[in-house]
């Protein structure tokens, strides 16, 4: 009887790994993907949802273990973040508690200092700022900040197709061949407004990737996105078309 027992309860163990299996993967500081936790900053569990199976549940941890954030996506495909979602300092405090509906915010969005302390207290329906206030690591009133923003070009939207107007140097093998189309380059606007780890994402001929690439690496230092009151790496995608008239 025994032995059946620990059979079942091991029948048992494999039948729930199978349904409610998990995936870990690695990343590094940038959020990028890596192969191993030895070059990893942060790993992430993700399994599905019990409720909901068209959901998944995910956690991740500092590489010593000690948690980091947990939520949960809307669907698989790990492109929203749906119900709550929290985020940890590697002290165990609590950095954010926020609450999202199909990627948007939806509720309050609370964060907090490394002393525990209130930083934010903002309120959002559906992806719209409704009120919020911003406190300094004292736990006094200051001026109040959004949340995220975007990196910007200097001029804008309309200030980034004047530059790349005036840089961009059609390809003489290109025009010769009759080459054209949209090249989608990729980069990382730094905290100091520079443009870095430059890469093409969707080619067109080499002579024109390697045009569009050396434009972009002579981009003046951009305004930097912000998160949370702070400037941050933002990953950035550029579609530049080439046409010939």
């Amino acid at each position: 009887m025994k032995t059946k027992k620990l059979c079942l309860t091991a029948a048992l163990i494999f039948s729930f790994i199978s349904v409610f299996g998990q995936d870990t993967s690695y990343y590094d500081n940038d959020g990028a993907r890596v192969n191993s936790l030895v070059s990893a900053s942060y790993f992430k569990v993700t399994q599905p949802d019990i409720a909901d199976r068209n959901r998944e549940t995910f956690k991740t941890y500092f590489t010593s273990g000690q948690l980091r954030s947990e939520g949960i996506y809307s669907d698989t495909t790990e492109e929203f973040d749906d119900g709550v979602f929290k985020k940890y300092y590697a002290n165990g405090r609590l950095h954010q508690d926020i609450i999202y509906k199909t990627g948007k915010f939806n509720g309050h969005l609370l964060t907090y200092w490394e002393n525990g302390k209130s930083k934010r207290i903002d309120s959002f329906r559906n992806g719209i700022f409704i009120m919020g206030k911003c406190f300094d690591s004292t736990g006094r009133i200051t001026t109040h900040t959004v949340f995220e923003k975007v990196p910007e070009f200097p001029g804008g939207e309309a200030g980034l197709l004047h530059f790349l107007s005036s840089e961009i140097r059609y390809p003489n093998k290109a025009r010769k061949k009759g080459i054209q189309g949209k090249v989608i380059i990729g980069f990382i606007v730094n905290e100091n407004g520079t443009v870095s780890h430059v890469k093409i994402i969707q080619s067109v001929s080499n002579e024109i990737d390697d045009e569009a690439e050396r434009v972009v690496k002579r981009m003046p230092r951009w305004q930097p996105g912000m998160h949370d009151g702070i400037d941050v790496k933002v990953s950035y995608e550029l579609p530049v078309m080439f046409k010939l008239e």
